[in-house]
C-alpha cells in the first residue's frame, strides 16, 4: 500500500461508520436531551428510553458508565500490536483499556476528553494514553480522520524495551512515563504540525500494517523504533530537558542481554553472580523496569526462538522443543499454544 492508496483507504466509509453516520441525528438529539434532564417531556423520555435500548453505547452514555475495553476483544489473536482506524461519526462513552493507545491525527481535527480535560489535536499530532486512562473521542466530520496504534504491555515493556537496546535515554523516558500505575492515569501529547517526518513514519506504519506483506512484523517494530526516536527528539526540543543516563538502566539492559544469550539454562543466581547483586534484587529490578518477571522474559525468548525455527528451519517440533530448552515436549506444546494462540504445527503452516 502506497501513501496515496492509504489516503483513499482512510477516507472511504467503513461499515461501522455507515452505521454510525445513520445514527448521528439520533445521537445529537439524545445527548442534547440528556443535558436538560430536568425539563424533559414524556415524549422526550420515551425517545431516550427507546434510543438507549437500540443504539450501541447509548445505554452506557445514559447511565454515565465508564466501560472497559479488553485487549482480547480488540487485537488480532496472538498479536501485541494493532492498528485501528477511528470511527469518525461514532459516539463512545468514557472508557478505559488494558493496553497503551497512540492516537494519531491523519487529517482534520480530533477532539477528545481525557479525565474530563478537553484536548483538540491537529494533523500530525500524537497523543499516547497509558493503560486505564479514562477518555473518549468526540464525533467529528468526514475529514476528521484519526488512527490508533495499540500496544499491549508486553510490546512496550519487553519487545520494545529490548529493541531500544542501549538507547538508555529513550528507554528511561518512555518506560518511566508510561509504566503501568495502579492509582494514576497518564498521557503524553506531542504537537507535530510542521514535523512532516513524523507524519511520514506513522503513515508508513499504517501502510505496512494493512499490507500484511512478508516480514511486516519486523518492519513494523523497526518503524516504531524510528517513531519513538522522533518523539524523544520532539520532547527534548520542546522542553529543553531530558533524563540523564541511568546506571540502573544500563544494568537492566545488560541483564536482558544476558538472559537473551543464556535463556536455555540461566537462573537468577547466574545473573546475580554475573553482576554482583543479590538474586532477589535482580528479580525486583527486572520486574520494576520491564513490567515482566524473570520467568516471563526467559519464556518470551524461548518462544521467539521457537517461532523463528518453525518458520525458518526443517527441524521437527520435538527437535525445536529440545533446541529452546524444554525437556518435556508436551509442556512445550502447551506453552507455545498459550503464547501464540495456536499449536506449533498450525503456526508453521500459517493457519
Amino acid at each position: 500500500m502506497t501513501h496515496k492508496e492509504l489516503d483513499t483507504f482512510l477516507r472511504r466509509y467503513r461499515e461501522d461508520e455507515i452505521e454510525s453516520k445513520s445514527l448521528t441525528h439520533g445521537f445529537e438529539k439524545f445527548t442534547k436531551l440528556l443535558e436538560n434532564k430536568e425539563h424533559l417531556s414524556r415524549e422526550d423520555e420515551r425517545f431516550i428510553k427507546a434510543f438507549s435500548e437500540t443504539a450501541r453505547y447509548a445505554k452506557h452514555i445514559l447511565d454515565n458508565n465508564v466501560i472497559s475495553l479488553p485487549s482480547d476483544d480488540t487485537f488480532r489473536k496472538a498479536s501485541d500490536f494493532h492498528v485501528r482506524v477511528n470511527d469518525r461519526f461514532g459516539y463512545m462513552p468514557f472508557h478505559t483499556h488494558d493496553f497503551i493507545e497512540l492516537v494519531y491525527v491523519y487529517s482534520g481535527v480530533c477532539k477528545q476528553l481525557i479525565n474530563d480535560e478537553s484536548i483538540e489535536m491537529q494533523p500530525g499530532d500524537i497523543c499516547i494514553l497509558d493503560m486505564q486512562t479514562r477518555h473518549k473521542i468526540i464525533p467529528g466530520t468526514e475529514d476528521d480522520i484519526a488512527v490508533n496504534l495499540l500496544m499491549k504491555p508486553q510490546f512496550f515493556n519487553f519487545r520494545f524495551f529490548e529493541m531500544l537496546g542501549k538507547n538508555e535515554l529513550m528507554a528511561d523516558f518512555f518506560v518511566q512515563s508510561l509504566k503501568n500505575r495502579k492509582n494514576e492515569s497518564n498521557y503524553l501529547l506531542f504537537r507535530h504540525h510542521e514535523r512532516s517526518r513524523v507524519k511520514w513514519v506513522v503513515n508508513t506504519i499504517i501502510c505496512e500494517y494493512f499490507s500484511e506483506d512478508i516480514g511486516s512484523g519486523d518492519t513494523l517494530l523497526g518503524l516504531m523504533q524510528i517513531l519513538f526516536t522522533e518523539l524523544l527528539r520532539t520532547y527534548r526540543n520542546e522542553t529543553g530537558a531530558i533524563s540523564q543516563t541511568s546506571s540502573i538502566r544500563t544494568d537492566v539492559n545488560n541483564i536482558i542481554s544476558f538472559i537473551k544469550s543464556n535463556y536455555i539454562h540461566c537462573t537468577l543466581e547466574d545473573i546475580a553472580k554475573e553482576y554482583n547483586y543479590a538474586p532477589i534484587y535482580i528479580s525486583k529490578l527486572i520486574k520494576k523496569s520491564t513490567g515482566r518477571n524473570f520467568s516471563q522474559i526467559k519464556q518470551d525468548f524461548r518462544m521467539q526462538q521457537a517461532a523463528y525455527l518453525l518458520q525458518n528451519s526443517s527441524l521437527s517440533v520435538t527437535e525445536i522443543s529440545d533446541n529452546v530448552g524444554y525437556v518435556n515436549s508436551s509442556y512445550f506444546y502447551k506453552a507455545f499454544k498459550k503464547h501464540y494462540g495456536k499449536t506449533p504445527q498450525r503456526f508453521r503452516a500459517g493457519i
